[in-house]
């Protein structure tokens, strides 16, 4: 073949390409709910497995029979907390399935909440969950289980 003939046939490619993605209409596709819950439970397990991780990092080569002081608890706490504190971000970009809005928005919202009660006080979530109640409660029944603290 001559270059010519090679240059037209992938000039041709490439408008065929171009015009596969052009047009067509609204072939967006939703996120149903049952899509949201199973991508959303694998960010949940991946973000919890980031924790844990940060978690045996933290008390690694610790004698494990003695107490952290209180100070370094706080710290570690702090410092699994971002994983956490990304969970909703990940999700709202999964998009939100139509008419779940309301229902998802106040998970985000209980989720963040959460999270800023632990920044406000680290040493109050070394003694208790209960900041995460209301985002584990909401999470929990959506489907989202493993999003639960």
């Amino acid at each position: 073949m001559n270059k010519g003939i090679i240059a037209a046939v992938v000039g041709l490619l490439a408008l065929a390409l171009v015009g596969a993605g052009c047009g067509g209409g609204d072939e967006t596709t939703e996120l149903t709910r049952a899509q949201f819950i199973k991508q959303g439970n694998a960010i949940c397990k991946q973000q919890k497995e980031k924790r844990d991780a940060t978690i045996r990092a933290a008390i690694k080569g610790q004698d494990q029979s003695k107490l952290l002081p209180l100070k370094q608890r706080e710290e570690v706490v702090l410092e699994i907390l971002p994983p956490y504190e990304e969970v909703p971000e990940r999700l709202k970009a999964l998009g939100t399935p139509e008419g779940e809005e309301e229902k998802v928005e106040a998970i985000y919202g209980a989720m963040e909440d959460a999270a800023q009660k632990v920044k406000a006080d680290p040493a109050e979530a070394l003694k208790s969950t209960t900041q995460f109640t209301k985002a584990n409660e909401l999470s929990s029944a959506y489907g989202l289980t493993e999003c639960a603290v």
